[in-house]
């Protein structure tokens, strides 16, 4: 049995809209910002079209830790990105070059 849970997340951010779309599809930009606390993003690859993927690998000090993997759902420029979201292991993410 496969559980879906649904998740809306919006914010306010303090910048143009098209600034904020395309921070969250060049991969130099992602590096800059999409890491929680305490890691950093060591890659990003973005298929940036409706059904291409969204990948991030996320490294401490230890070494890779994971990351996540998505598949872009809806591209409205400037307005809106709808994601399908995962999280994964090192294991996973090691296979995609």
């Amino acid at each position: 049995m496969t559980l879906m849970t649904a998740v809306r997340l919006q914010r306010i951010i303090p910048a143009p809209p098209d600034k904020v779309y395309r921070a969250w599809l060049e991969p130099e930009l992602i590096r800059r910002w999409l890491a929680p606390a305490g890691l950093e993003v060591t890659r990003a690859e973005v298929a940036e079209r409706v059904g291409g993927h969204y990948r991030i690998w996320h490294a401490g000090a230890e070494g890779e830790v994971g990351g996540f993997e998505c598949e872009l759902l809806e591209l409205v420029p400037s307005e809106r990105i709808v994601l399908r979201w995962g999280f994964v292991g090192p294991d996973r993410l090691a296979g995609h070059t």
